[in-house]
């Protein structure tokens, strides 16, 4: 469990604190502009169509998808 700093009475299970914090960054990144913000939003658009599809739930490619996505912003 994680503990949100100013507000210790809230917890969030581990994979909803990253869902958290990847939505914060989708908010923050609405008012800017520039090379990494487009990014960013390039793999927010290629999360959402690989869930969409449902391939992260597929046999073979699902454990690297999800590995990968672990590790991207």
């Amino acid at each position: 469990m994680v503990r949100l700093g100013n507000h210790p009475e809230v917890a969030l299970c581990l994979p909803c604190a990253r869902w958290g914090a990847r939505e914060a960054r989708a908010i923050e990144d609405r008012d800017k502009t520039g090379l990494l913000v487009n990014m960013r939003a390039r793999v927010r658009h290629a999360r959402d169509g690989v869930i969409d599809r449902n391939w992260h739930r597929h046999r073979l490619i699902g454990g690297p998808l999800r590995w990968l996505d672990r590790h991207l912003p």
